[in-house]
């Protein structure tokens, strides 16, 4: 009889152990299973994935749960949408109305001056600045001269001579003229920004005088 449940005991031992096993595996499991996500592309495959993917993030989905059944079901993602496009030729918004860069202009004009005759000394100092840069072209074309005299004077010695001119001395005369040309088209620039300084000046003698009367207390009827 003892040997007959030790047979039984023996048999049963096996089965025993797998059903430990199954019950540590059923205790495991859930420590490391993860829903699992289903959706379909745009092909209809249907796909099983850990996590949803960025090209299904606007498309419906399933949630499943380790054992296979649905858990949540998303028929309309929430997506994010673009920010708004500018437009092109949108104009920036001014900081100042024209009225007030108005007002702005003329408050300087009469802080920086105090009287007409500010303005005219400031106009006088921007002119005798001119006329130092004048002074500097025209000494300059003046030694360009001499140099050009002396150039084409051996020059034409050699020729006399029956000597033929050095290449190199035509050169130089060339580029003397091409640097007196230079010197004249800087002449008339100084003289174009001279009369831009006067036309400039005028503008701002007579805003002056027009902002000053504006503001000049107006006198008291007399009764």
């Amino acid at each position: 009889m003892e040997a007959k449940g030790n047979k039984v005991f023996r048999c049963l031992a096996p089965l025993a152990r797998a059903g430990v096993l199954l019950l540590v595996a059923s205790i495991a499991v859930p420590a490391v299973a993860q829903n699992v996500y289903r959706w379909t592309d745009d092909e209809g495959k249907v796909h099983y994935t850990p996590a949803l993917p960025a090209e299904a993030a606007d498309k419906p989905y399933d949630i499943l749960s380790p054992s296979g059944v649905v858990i949540e079901r998303v028929t309309q993602p929430e997506t994010t949408a673009p920010p708004p496009v500018e437009p092109v030729d949108k104009k920036p918004i001014p900081l100042y109305t024209e009225r007030e860069r108005q007002q702005i202009s003329e408050r300087l004009l009469m802080l920086r001056y105090r009287n007409e005759a500010q303005i005219d000394e400031a106009m006088q100092l921007e002119l005798d600045q001119l006329k130092y840069d004048f002074h500097l072209l025209d000494n300059e074309y003046a030694s360009m001269i001499k140099s050009l005299q002396q150039q084409v004077h051996a020059a034409a010695n050699r020729q006399r001579a029956g000597l033929e001119v050095d290449p190199s001395q035509l050169e130089q005369i060339d580029v003397l003229r091409g640097r007196m040309s230079a010197n004249r088209v800087r002449v008339g620039e100084l003289e174009q920004h001279q009369d831009v300084i006067r036309e400039q000046f005028a503008r701002e003698l007579e805003r002056f005088r027009e902002i000053r009367d504006r503001n000049k207390p107006q006198p008291h009827p007399t009764g």
